[in-house]
């Protein structure tokens, strides 16, 4: 299997390991309309009218001047690209998305602390407000007001940006620090806060971190899905398994977008470790002495993630009736996705030279067939009247219940499957059932 492993590496290290520089962007705000631009001159024809917004325009690049931003406002997915220049000098700075940029921190020292969309006092113009021991980023400066950014987590784990101009008098600067390094803080916060109310500060911050390690190595893994999605596509071509690459470009995307967007432990994350053990066990299918192990490794790499971050996620470290419940339903859930997953995989596995590829379908033997009888009842729209009383009418709708003899015929039976290798025929089996229903 040399043909390929070579290739499917090579792929993995140019694109994981061999990274394009990727140009900075730039956030900067503005609360009123503005007009975007064909050219960086306020001369040029107005592309568009923007409305004013609460959140970050992306700045691409800067003109030569750097007093004007480009802007993309759609990449011409079903339509034609439209994009034009801002005016700078017109917005506010907001950051950027370099990880390393820093700014400068306050802890906001009021017990509440209004944000407003312009540096001055207007309870209409003010949409969010923040609270006593809250970390802000000054990301400008008007007078005696700061422009901050802002971040906090919610119960569900999502992470909530504001930004706005607040009075620096009731701010009180701690150090400078990066958005990553803020919404640490925050989290840390969070975590605490929770703990106040509902839990021990020891547990959660064990969950936090436990956590952080599969979101780390579901972002890993997310890259490795597209990358082997690209490594093994000839293959995939070769053995009719052309959905298996486009499944696993998916599922790189989907695991990647969601491990770099929960920073919170969420219990809905669970169910993206079996996607992440499918990811990482994949390979095994295109090893003749590997591709039946996968059935095996694949489940119990896939369930024990599972428990374990559901162990943690629902605290069974302090049991209760509710939380016993959650996790079994939850992980009765994981089994399922998995047990799913695995017989898609098994029945186009050949059970004698272990090749693994979509295998032709050939005729189908019943084996068995097994008829139950049982009842159900429905109810039967008959009628609807309506009747005055003064002003108001009412309206009754009128059922019959009604009675049905149910006649269920489940049929156990096989399927011829050729090898393409070997060209051995082996066999699925499945189950289809049949349901009449006769009313009395």
């Amino acid at each position: 299997m040399k043909k390929i492993f070579f290739p499917v590496a090579i792929v993995l290290l140019l694109l994981v390991g061999c990274k394009a520089p990727v140009e900075k962007v730039e956030y900067w705000m503005s609360y009123d309309d503005i007009a975007l631009l064909a050219s960086p001159t306020d001369t040029a024809s107005v592309v568009k009218q923007l409305n004013g917004r609460v959140s970050p325009f992306n700045i691409e690049q800067r003109d030569s001047s750097g007093e004007w931003g480009l802007y993309v406002v759609s990449r011409g997915a079903f339509s034609k690209i439209v994009s034009g220049w801002l005016p700078l000098k017109e917005m506010i700075y907001a950051g950027s998305d370099d990880p390393e940029e820093r700014m400068e921190a306050f802890v906001v020292k009021s017990k509440e602390l209004p944000a407003y969309k312009h540096p001055k006092v207007n309870k209409k113009d003010c949409y969010v407000t923040l609270h006593q021991g809250d970390t802000i980023l000054a990301t400008a400066k008007s007078g005696s007001w700061v422009h901050m950014y802002y971040t906090k987590f919610g119960q569900t784990g999502r992470q909530r940006e504001d930004y706005g101009w607040v009075q620096a008098s009731q701010l009180q600067k701690i150090d400078s620090l990066t958005r990553t390094g803020v919404a640490e803080q925050m989290l840390a916060s969070s975590v605490v806060a929770k703990a106040n109310d509902k839990e021990d500060v020891g547990y959660l911050e064990f969950r936090q971190k436990s956590h952080n390690v599969y979101r780390n190595i579901g972002i890993v893994i997310g890259y490795i899905a597209i990358a082997m999605a690209l490594g093994f596509l000839v293959f995939a071509i070769r053995r009719k398994k052309v959905w298996d690459v486009v499944i696993l470009l998916v599922m790189g995307v989907l695991i990647l977008g969601f491990s770099q967007a929960i920073l919170v432990s969420t219990w809905w994350y669970a169910f993206l470790i079996p996607l992440m053990a499918y990811i990482l066990c994949y390979p095994l299918l295109y090893f003749d002495k590997t591709s039946g192990r996968f059935c095996t490794l694949f489940p119990v790499l896939a369930l024990l993630a599972a428990a374990y971050y559901l162990f943690m996620c629902t605290n069974l470290l302090h049991p209760t009736f509710w939380r016993v419940v959650g996790f079994v339903v939850l992980a009765a859930a994981c089994v399922v996705e998995t047990l799913f997953v695995r017989d898609r995989k098994e029945r186009d596995i050949c059970p004698f030279c272990g090749y693994y590829a979509r295998h032709s379908r050939g005729s189908r033997h019943d084996l068995s067939t097994s008829t139950s009888h049982g009842t159900e009842t429905k109810d039967e729209f008959v009628k609807r009247t309506e009747t005055q009383s003064g002003n108001t009418k009412y309206i009754t709708d009128h059922y019959n219940r009604v009675t049905y003899d149910t006649e269920t015929t489940t049929t156990i039976y096989e399927v011829d499957r050729t090898c393409m290798r070997c060209g051995k025929v082996f066999q699925n089996r499945g189950e289809s059932k049949v349901k009449v229903t006769r009313r009395r």
